[in-house]
């Protein structure tokens, strides 16, 4: 995926399952609950993202939530995570 702005939502950008994204260009600003959000509930994900602004959220910048057992890792280079609430 490329460029990919998501501002003003309940999740910025909402990675679920065994979905294991590449985002190259990712700004997220100002979603309530999390910019980017982390769930995998299967095996091991990895999420990757480059050259990224997650801004302004009322709870969090980044948050993961692995269920039934799984494991995710996030790869996160160039990033701007400035001003969310936790």
């Amino acid at each position: 995926m490329k460029n990919v702005t998501a501002n003003n939502g309940t999740y910025g950008f909402y990675v679920a399952g065994s979905a294991a994204p590449t985002v190259n260009g990712l700004t997220l600003k100002g979603n309530s609950t999390a910019n980017l959000y982390l769930m995998p509930s299967a095996g091991t994900t990895t999420t990757t993202v480059n050259n990224a602004l997650l801004r302004s959220s009322s709870n969090y910048g980044v948050y993961t939530y692995p269920t039934n057992n799984s494991t995710t890792t996030l790869n996160l280079t160039n990033a701007t995570i400035h001003a969310n609430g936790r």
